[in-house]
């Protein structure tokens, strides 16, 4: 573990991994021992468990370190090598079955393990992978309250976040999972909180793509009466919200009503001064949709080309 700690201080990710996988397998042969050994005295197990724990955390955590920088849901190859998040995920799977065999499946730790291996399958594209692993373990919590179980919302998420690109039949499954999560967020961070409104746009698409419009503008609407209340129009969460809104009405044939909207926000946002922040971008992509609906190709594309050239500066 010292060897394994000098290599991540100099860079050697690689050297780093090798020494985790290889104290892995020792952790595991000294586990299976101990089980067949009745006479083993207790106090002496319970010193080498806590030992095995604070490993498998040391290696959770350097994996997390590692990754962290790079993946924003979306894997940035030119901040980290491939070679590397490969060799990060073959060692998060690992500290993944050994926490599982050793404290259980529903223990924390091995939660932690299994929700920070599916972040990094979706991250990198591997969505079969993600969606496989993250489906296992929501019916592997079949029965417990969401309370006990920490995480299990940000797995519902980004497997609905995955589903949604797939048939309708996905499509509905994924609708399913993140209204969940948005009555989970709304009932734990209120509902004029960062991750709830997005939760709802989410929804909103949804039922949107699922041709479902009528019932995709009743939420809209609800929220967007809250989104007068709390925020100013300047705000980036306004901007989104309202942007996203002139989308549905540009799409129901109201389009005296989405310009008037479109206007406001091109206005706004002309105004502001950085623009890499997760809600103005996803408002000027919104803008770009909406001139889609109003069959404004040209400013559209340009529209387009901004909020693109401005996503690749972000990452």
């Amino acid at each position: 573990m010292s060897l394994a700690d000098g290599m991540r201080r100099t860079g050697d990710i690689k050297g780093a991994v090798a020494c985790y996988l290889e104290v892995l397998e020792l952790l595991v042969t000294s586990f299976e021992e101990s089980k067949g050994d009745e006479n083993e005295d207790e106090e002496l197990e319970k010193a080498r468990m806590a030992a095995r724990q604070e490993f498998l955390a040391q290696m959770h955590h350097f994996c997390e370190e590692t990754t962290s920088p790079a993946l924003n849901e979306t894997y940035a190859p030119h901040r980290i090598h491939p070679q590397t998040v490969d060799d990060i995920r073959a060692l998060c799977s690992s500290v993944l079955r050994t926490r599982s065999s050793i404290f259980g499946l529903l223990h924390p730790d091995a939660i932690a393990s299994r929700r920070l291996l599916v972040s990094l399958l979706y991250a990198t594209g591997r969505w079969s992978d993600a969606i496989e692993l993250a489906e296992a373990y929501l019916t592997s919590l079949s029965g417990t309250s969401e309370e006990k179980v920490p995480g299990r919302a940000e797995t519902k998420y980004l497997l609905g976040t995955m589903l949604r690109y797939y048939d309708e039949s996905e499509k509905e499954e994924a609708l399913e999972f993140i209204q969940e999560v948005y009555q989970s967020r709304t009932k734990l961070f209120g509902r004029a909180h960062e991750k709830t409104i997005y939760s709802v746009l989410d929804v909103v698409d949804l039922l949107e793509t699922l041709g479902r419009l009528e019932e995709a503008m009743e939420l809209q609407e609800s929220h967007s009466k809250l989104a007068e209340e709390v925020w100013s129009e300047m705000d980036p969460q306004a901007l989104l919200f309202n942007s996203n809104y002139a989308i549905l009405l540009a799409k129901e044939g109201r389009e005296d009503e989405a310009n008037e909207i479109l206007r406001s926000v091109t206005d706004h946002l002309a105004k502001l001064g950085n623009k890499n922040r997760r809600p103005i971008l996803g408002a000027m992509v919104n803008r770009a949709r909406v001139l889609v609906e109003l069959e404004e190709a040209d400013d559209a594309e340009k529209a387009f080309e901004v909020s693109m050239g401005l996503q690749v500066s972000a990452l």
